[in-house]
C-alpha cells in the first residue's frame, strides 16, 4: 500500500515549539516560541517527516505535487486537555439556579449536577452520543484543536461506561485520547462511595483494559464524592493495569487530590483552584501537568 505523503509549499510563516518538546512539554516558556519565514512542510502518514525553509526542500519532495499555502500561518494543533464530550442533556435549569446562589454541592445533593447528566446520558443510544461528540469535535477542529482528551463519567455502570467510551473512539478528524472517569460520583445504586470503588478496582478497571476503551483514568476527589484514600487504591488500581492516571484536584476546597497527584505520579492534576502556596510549590517541582479550566468555575 501506497504511503501517504503530502508536501506544503508557500508556508508564510512556521511556528514550533520543538525545543519544548523535547523536554515533553515541560516547564515551557517564551524561548520555546520559535518561528520560520517562507517554509515548507511534508507529512507522512499524519506525521511530520520534514519541515525547513522553502528554498532548502529535498529534491525528492519538490518534484512530488505539493499544496500551496499562499503565505498562510502554520502552527502546531490546539490540544484540549480536559473535556467531558460525550454527554446527553443540559443543565439550563441549574445555571439558574446557581445565579440565585445556590451552592454546585447543594444541586447535586438535591440530585443535580453529574447524576442529572448521568440520567439523559444513560437515556441516549451510543450512536445518538456518537453524532452529539462529533459535532462538539468539529467545532473544536475550526478553532484548530486536533488533540481532544475525553471523559466518560455520565454512565456511572460498566455498561453505560464502555458505551460512553465507544462513542468517544468513534469520533472522526482528531485525535481523541479516551479516559475512564468511572469515579465522577458514586451512582444511586450504590449505598456508599467505598463500595463503588470497590466495584470500579474489581470489574470496570479490568474490563476497560480488557476492551482496550481507555488509555487513562480520572477520579473526582472532593467532599460528597471520593476522598484521597478512595482514589489512591482507584489509581494504584490502574496504574497496575497500564492505565494512566489523573485527578479533578482540589476544585471547590482544598481537598488533597493536588498532593496525591504529586505523590502518586499523575498524568495531570485539573481544575486546581483552591490551592494553597505549599501545593503550588510542590506542583511546581513535580512532573504532573497543571490543567487550569477558569471558565469551568464561572457557571458550575
Amino acid at each position: 500500500m501506497a504511503e501517504a505523503l503530502e508536501v506544503f509549499r508557500g508556508i508564510g510563516q512556521l511556528v514550533s515549539l520543538a525545543s519544548a518538546a523535547k523536554r515533553e512539554g515541560r516547564h515551557a516558556n517564551d524561548a520555546d516560541l520559535s518561528s520560520l519565514e517562507n517554509a515548507a512542510l511534508v507529512a507522512e502518514n499524519g506525521k511530520i517527516k520534514w519541515l525547513g525553509p522553502e528554498a532548502k526542500l529535498p529534491d525528492s519532495y519538490r518534484r512530488k505535487k505539493a499544496t500551496d499555502l499562499k503565505g498562510k500561518v502554520v502552527i502546531p494543533g490546539l490540544v484540549e486537555p480536559h473535556t467531558h464530550l460525550i454527554f446527553a442533556g443540559n443543565r439550563s435549569a441549574e445555571f439558574e439556579k446557581r445565579n440565585q446562589g445556590v451552592g454546585y454541592q447543594q444541586i447535586a445533593e438535591a440530585g443535580g449536577g453529574i447524576l442529572a447528566t448521568v440520567r439523559a446520558t444513560r437515556a441516549a443510544s451510543e450512536k445518538q452520543l456518537g453524532a452529539i461528540g462529533q459535532k462538539r469535535t468539529d467545532r473544536f477542529l475550526k478553532q484548530g484543536v486536533t488533540t481532544i482528551e475525553v471523559k466518560s463519567g455520565y454512565g456511572l455502570t460498566l455498561d453505560e461506561e464502555m458505551k460512553m467510551l465507544r462513542a468517544a473512539k468513534s469520533l472522526k478528524g482528531a485525535r481523541i485520547v479516551p479516559t475512564f472517569l468511572g469515579a465522577h460520583a458514586k451512582p444511586a445504586e450504590y449505598e456508599s462511595a467505598d463500595s463503588y470503588i470497590d466495584y470500579l478496582v474489581q470489574t470496570a478497571l479490568p474490563r476497560i483494559k480488557k476492551e482496550k476503551l481507555a488509555t487513562r483514568v480520572d477520579v473526582f476527589i472532593e467532599k460528597g464524592y471520593f476522598s484521597t484514600e478512595m482514589a489512591k487504591r482507584y489509581l494504584r488500581a490502574a496504574e497496575k493495569l497500564g492505565l494512566q492516571g489523573s485527578i479533578h484536584a482540589d476544585q471547590m476546597t482544598l481537598s488533597g487530590g493536588a498532593r496525591l497527584a504529586v505523590e502518586l505520579g499523575a498524568k495531570s492534576a485539573d481544575h486546581l483552584v483552591q490551592l494553597g502556596a505549599e501545593e503550588i510549590e510542590i506542583l511546581a517541582k513535580s512532573d504532573v501537568t497543571c490543567v487550569l479550566l477558569p471558565s469551568a468555575d464561572l457557571y458550575m
